[in-house]
């Protein structure tokens, strides 16, 4: 993304109903703009003669909208993490002057669709890059785009690139410890799902709160149930993995050897090289990111310099945000 975007803090020893007031605050007519959208989005329309094939926006907003509403009545009454997400919603449903469930649906967005890239690449000091793209199909989104500082204890405990209404994480970083992110696979016939469990960016973000290093974070992002497939590329100040999810369990993990410059994961399984089965240009996309790296990487390393990496906030390893052409 062009330029510096906005960074807000965000207190977790805070009541869970204000910690996302000001953000939503800040974003309140954007918000009430996406919500309206949303809804028009979801409504069917009655027209007379025959009935028009739904676009793929109408799809994703549907599904968004009825999911948002079983996850609404799952986190009712709950205790502990899940019931600060409601109250959080809550929170910040109010500070918009949106409607619940419509920004309930914001928190669904990963399990309707999205197409991301991402890549963990050695660097010139010895530190190990996160680099990624978030490739959604909602271009709303791009003007929500920000970054949270995330305290507990007075604390800073993790840094985030994320969407200003959205409470889930996809991509963030514990400063000296490791960064993460999760990008979207389809589920197929075989996925098996638990559709009673967290969506993926908060079931990420819980992950990311109580698991202070790599390893245990790794052993606890491979296991949690959720609701749809995730690919989750990791790098650490150690080394960097990539594991390959379904809802209940772990399917296939890459690890970084040593004589290996980087791992790079689209929307598709890394073992899967067949054009047919690639729905969302994933084999292209990986193409272009390893033609990115290829003359950096004959140094042996990924440099800030020549590569189209942009050096984001915070210690090592690295969280960086890459940018391809005009997207």
């Amino acid at each position: 993304m062009d330029g510096e975007i906005p960074v807000f803090d965000v207190d977790l020893d805070e009541d869970p109903f204000v910690r996302w007031q000001e953000i939503a605050r800040a974003y309140a007519p954007m918000l009430q703009k996406l919500a309206d959208l949303q809804v028009a989005l979801e409504t069917p329309r009655a027209k007379k003669g025959r009935r028009r094939k739904a676009t793929l926006e109408q799809r994703v907003a549907r599904f968004a909208a009825k999911e948002a509403l079983q996850l609404l009545e799952r986190l009712e009454g709950a205790g502990g993490f899940m019931g600060e997400v409601l109250a959080e919603l809550k929170g910040l449903a109010e500070a918009a002057q949106v409607p619940l469930q419509a920004l309930c649906s914001l928190s669904l967005q990963y399990e309707a669709y999205c197409a991301c890239t991402a890549v963990a690449a050695r660097v010139e000091d010895g530190s190990i890059a996160l680099a990624r793209t978030l490739d959604w199909e909602f271009p709303q989104l791009k003007a929500l785009n920000i970054d949270v500082r995330v305290f507990r204890g007075r604390q800073l405990l993790y840094v985030a690139t994320t969407w200003a209404g959205y409470i889930g994480i996809l991509t963030a970083q514990r400063p000296e410890r490791y960064a993460a992110a999760v990008n979207f696979r389809e589920p197929s016939e075989t996925s098996e799902v638990k559709v009673d469990a967290l969506p993926v960016g908060l079931a990420l973000r819980s992950v990311l709160e109580r698991n202070e290093n790599y390893a245990d974070f790794l052993k606890d992002i491979a296991s949690i149930p959720v609701m749809a497939p995730f690919y989750c590329l990791v790098a650490s100040t150690s080394g960097a993995a990539q594991i390959t999810r379904d809802g209940l369990t772990e399917i296939k993990r890459r690890v970084l050897a040593e004589d290996q410059l980087y791992l790079v994961q689209a929307n598709m399984d890394h073992w899967d090289n067949d054009m047919a089965n690639d729905n969302q240009q994933s084999l292209e996309r990986c193409k272009l990111v390893e033609e990115m790296l290829q003359l950096p990487l004959t140094r042996g390393y990924a440099t800030r310099k020549g590569n189209g990496l942009e050096k984001g906030r915070g210690g090592s390893p690295w969280l960086f945000h890459m940018r391809f052409g005009g997207s």
